[in-house]
């Protein structure tokens, strides 16, 4: 059977109907689905992704694990030559993008006198468009509480700082300008000043639901809670639609919580030594690993609170190849680092968000060369056994955890494909 790459597509869906709905596995499915996955690995990866997303929401992917037959003929389509040494696997990435020095850990912040009950902290860079918007949004809240909006301009060079200068009358909102050092170093330094008791993250081309301010502090004051989140809305240019919905509890796990620093308030002391790690992208990493670890007490609230716009200009978006992509390996480690610094213990629910990650970080870097993705590979195997030695995941990621212990490129590739 010749097969070429205008076949592809509706081969690969008569193959999914066979296989999905009558159970029918004919020979030349099993070879069309071979030749398919051939292509789509050498030739066409927004395809791969693309079908990737459908078969983990239609449970397909799991069927595929699951079947001895179609594993192996998915995993014939894997080049697991040239594996590198581990040394090798380390200098590949830092060639392709070197560490970044940057920490996630401060010595400890002064506390300075509680003036606020929430301070919200707004990066602002190059976001005319949307900062009136978003300042509106925060300005217009029925609140009873004690608020500080603490902007910070991070060397802005179009409008924005024109947009937003009507509101700056408020005596709520508080300026600071400076040089562009990205969006780690904007956050960090309304973290400066330890002035509230509890923090907001605020991105500048979203917003907040009317209320969500009242309805966050409430609860968050009634349970003593070290977090409390909302449900949020995402925004596109088709309109709005449901994001994550939560339930109104109290001291939920913080598995529960999205790993996110928007849509929730923290408590401030949370940060006292720790901070956005400066030059890594997906610094947001540090919501999970580190402020989750020193939380005790979280609760959510089934109301939406938070407005968060689909960027097609984001890093998820449009990374894709671009070296800074093997930051997610870096952050992962320095995050396990990190811990280990703060001596935060190795929980159950950090070892199955290593391994989250582990799946996270190759989907992340699915686009770079076989070499990058080879590397990653033998660091996450270090990793583990630096980390991880005597700690096991949960059933879930058996598989995946028992691939990497073998050494089993063609194994962990198909898991974090599918799983």
């Amino acid at each position: 059977m010749n097969i070429n790459e205008n076949t592809v597509l509706p081969g690969f869906i008569a193959w999914l109907i066979c296989s999905c709905n009558l159970g029918i596995y004919y020979f030349n499915c099993y070879r069309l689905f071979l030749q398919t996955i051939k292509l789509l690995i050498r030739n066409d990866f927004m395809f791969l992704a693309y079908i990737g997303a459908i078969l983990k929401k239609t449970h397909v992917g799991d069927y595929i694990i699951k079947n001895k037959i179609l594993a192996r003929l998915f995993m014939k389509g894997i080049d697991c030559k040239n594996i590198p040494k581990l040394e090798e696997s380390r200098n590949i990435l830092n060639e392709t993008s070197p560490l970044p020095i940057g920490t996630s850990i401060v010595s400890n912040r002064n506390k300075n006198i509680m003036q606020y009950d929430l301070k919200i902290i707004i990066p602002v860079y190059n976001v005319e468009k949307y900062i009136a918007e978003c300042l509106k949004s925060v300005i217009d809240q029925d609140c009873r509480y004690k608020i500080k909006i603490q902007i910070i301009n991070d060397g802005s060079t179009d409008n924005s700082l024109a947009r937003l200068s009507p509101y700056l009358d408020d005596e709520k909102v508080s300026l600071i300008s400076q040089k562009n050092k990205g969006f780690s170093a904007a956050r960090n330094k309304g973290l400066e000043t330890l002035d509230s008791k509890y923090i907001m993250f605020l991105d500048s081309d979203d917003t907040l639901e009317p209320n969500s301010i009242e309805l966050l502090l409430d609860k968050a004051f009634a349970d003593n809670a070290d977090i409390v989140e909302g449900s949020f809305n995402y925004i596109t240019k088709n309109g709005r639609t449901k994001g994550i919905v939560h339930k109104d509890l109290n001291n939920v796990s913080s598995e529960l919580l999205i790993g996110y620093p928007w849509g929730k308030v923290i408590r401030a002391t949370l940060f006292s030594r720790v901070q956005f790690p400066l030059d890594f992208w997906y610094e947001d990493s540090i919501i999970s690993y580190l402020i989750y670890s020193l939380s005790s007490n979280n609760s959510t609230i089934s109301n939406s609170v938070y407005n968060y716009r689909y960027n097609s200009s984001g890093i998820s978006v449009t990374s894709k190849q671009n070296p800074k992509c093997v930051d997610t390996f870096w952050i992962t480690e320095l995050m396990l680092d990190e811990l280990g610094a703060l001596k935060l213990p190795k929980t159950d629910r950090i070892v199955n968000l290593f391994f989250s990650q582990v799946i996270l970080n190759f989907r992340r870097t699915r686009y770079m060369s076989d070499e990058v993705k080879k590397a990653i590979f033998v660091q996450t195997i270090y990793l583990i056994k630096r980390k991880f030695k005597n700690c096991e995941p949960s059933k879930k990621f058996d598989e995946l955890y028992n691939s990497l212990l073998r050494k089993d490129y063609k194994a962990y590739y198909m898991l974090c494909t599918f799983l």
